[in-house]
Order: structure tokens, then sequence, then C-alpha cells
């Protein structure tokens, strides 16, 4: 039994770090969001 590691074939931009992330992009007058499991799954909600 022959066991043989895949051809990897990666994007030359990515291995010479030549991409943008969603972290490297800088907007201005952009707010933060962060989301936050529920505890109660099937709540409504009625105000905030």
């Amino acid at each position: 039994m022959s066991e043989t590691s895949p051809v990897r074939v990666d994007n030359p931009r990515l291995l010479r770090g030549r991409v943008n992330f969603t972290d490297d992009v800088h907007l201005d007058r952009i707010v933060p969001a962060v989301f936050v499991p529920s505890s109660m799954v099937h709540a409504e909600i009625f105000s905030i």
C-alpha cells in the first residue's frame, strides 16, 4: 500500500504575499461589529 501526498497547486500570489485579505482592507468611517450567538434559539426581539 503506497500512500503519497497529493500534489499541491498554490496560487503564486499567495506564496509571495501579494494578495489582500479581509483584515488588510481599511475603509474610512467603518464601525466594527461583533456577532454573538443567542442563548435563546427562536426568541423574538422586541427592542434593542
